[in-house]
């Protein structure tokens, strides 16, 4: 039979980094899996801290270096409406592959948009505007795209949250805008007051992302990703190299 979790997109998944046989920002991953699995109605009671860890370790081996994918799905018969509520996992493991870690030219997919609702934030198995908006990146040759939402505003991109940065101060979309609840997201808001930077969340257009003094991605697999241009603006990447050097992994 095939699983519900493939025909329906009825999944949950985590792309977490080792590094070095750690498995970083564990804490988060895990807590950012439960708070999905309630909106979702899955019965994860039976997933532990404890289990989330051995079993993401039990799959590591002696590999000290990964890209790990959890994905958490619920088991069960029924269509649409799920007979039960149960959950099961699997663990896939990839080598990490470093990347350049710069996103040279950053477009923007206009095609399709997200919607403004909490199923938005979760990293969930419905996901073709993000395969549409990558194949249209690779069709005009560049890194990566904005991805806009049902109001014309800035939720994300293709895979990560964004930041500008104008007059000193950091910008990032509310996740009211439509945005993945992203993991290096809130690491950057939690601790970036602690380093004296300001920092707030209000809804970003096109012409903001014009008009920044400098841009930068963040996501669990490369952590801080500096852009480098967007349409004709090119930006400063200064803040952005200092910041690295302070919060990335």
């Amino acid at each position: 039979m095939i699983e519900r979790a493939f025909v329906y997109g009825d999944l949950l998944f985590e792309t977490i980094r080792v590094k070095d046989g750690l498995i970083c920002f564990a804490d988060k991953h895990f807590n950012r899996l439960l708070e999905s699995a309630k909106v979702l109605k899955f019965e994860s009671d039976v997933l532990t801290y404890d289990i989330f860890i051995q079993a993401i370790t039990g799959k590591l081996a002696d590999k000290k270096d990964a890209r790990v994918r959890f994905v958490l799905y619920r088991k069960s018969d029924g269509f649409y409406t799920p007979v039960s509520n149960t959950i099961k996992w699997e663990i896939e493991i990839f080598p990490f592959v470093e990347s350049g870690k710069v996103c040279e030219r950053l477009g923007v997919f206009t095609e399709y948009k997200k919607s403004c609702q909490q199923l938005s934030n979760l990293k969930s198995g419905n996901a073709l505007i993000y395969v549409l908006a990558g194949l249209y990146a690779k069709q005009i040759n560049v890194d990566d795209c904005l991805i806009l939402n049902e109001h014309g505003r800035i939720s994300e991109t293709i895979s990560s949250n964004i930041f500008i940065l104008k007059d000193g101060v950091l910008i990032t979309p509310p996740l009211s805008e439509g945005g993945v609840d992203g993991v290096m997201r809130k690491v950057l808001l939690e601790k970036a007051k602690q380093h004296g930077l300001e920092i707030g969340e209000k809804p970003i257009e096109q012409h903001d992302v014009m008009n920044a003094d400098e841009v930068f991605l963040t996501n669990a697999i490369n952590g801080i990703v500096s852009v480098n241009s967007f349409q004709s603006k090119i930006f400063s990447t200064n803040f952005t190299t200092n910041l690295k050097s302070t919060f990335d992994f």
